[in-house]
């Protein structure tokens, strides 16, 4: 008994910190997905600064000509495997590169920020 007690705190704890891996996971994918567009901005910028004035550079900057390395966006998704029982659902998502990040609304979304 005193060790069925032991191991179910210690499973309970193995949950808890599997979840948080999880978690942490999540977030670090989120951070990759956003260091892949800054990467993909300074090459625009270095490119175009190397090509062109400051001057020019700032002009064009005024008029957001900066190209996206990523989409993001509301996405329907089959909400269970049967979809004339379960239907759809929409989920907001960041599609890169290398990757697409799932979230329930924009706002789970800029708290991953």
């Amino acid at each position: 008994s005193k060790y069925q007690n032991e191991l179910n705190e210690m499973l309970a704890q193995l949950v808890e910190e599997k979840q948080c891996k999880i978690e942490l996971q999540m977030q670090l994918d989120s951070k990759e997905s956003d260091i892949e567009q800054l990467h993909a901005k300074l090459a625009d910028l270095q490119l175009r600064m190397e090509s062109t004035s400051v001057s020019s550079l700032q002009t064009d900057e005024a008029e957001g000509t900066l190209g996206e390395s990523r989409v993001e966006g509301w996405l329907s998704v089959p909400n269970k495997g049967n979809i004339k029982r379960h239907g759809w659902k929409k989920q907001y998502v960041v599609v890169s590169s290398k990757k697409i990040l799932f979230y329930n609304d924009e706002q789970e979304r800029s708290e991953e920020h």
